[in-house]
């Protein structure tokens, strides 16, 4: 092995410097083609993952944020009806919260 190392590095030492030089940069492309390859691959793979994150999950999370808005503010309307049950009713409280509750259930 170690004869085949030596006698390939003599036979590079011989070739000319031009054939060297062309020699070199050549294998300093296909490392910068391979680098170019990874990299996109790399990329596709990124962009898979944020579509993902935008068609599945952000909506979800804007769904779960607003179910929790919405069961906020019945709790809010709930509490004020109970502390103002004298001024508005039963009836009025319920009109309200019923298109927040339909709204949570069609989410």
């Amino acid at each position: 092995m170690k004869n085949f190392l030596s006698s390939l590095a003599g036979r590079f030492g011989q070739l000319a410097i031009g054939l060297r030089l062309a020699m070199g940069f050549g294998l300093l492309m296909t490392l910068l083609v391979m680098i170019m390859a990874v990299s996109l691959l790399t990329m596709g793979d990124m962009q898979r993952r944020v579509d993902t994150i935008l068609q599945d999950q952000y909506q979800k999370v804007t769904a779960a944020t607003e179910i929790k808005y919405n069961v906020a503010l019945i709790h809010q309307l709930l509490r004020s009806a109970i502390i103002a049950a004298e001024y508005q009713g039963e009836n009025a409280v319920a009109r309200e919260i019923a298109p927040l509750r339909q709204r949570n259930a069609a989410l």
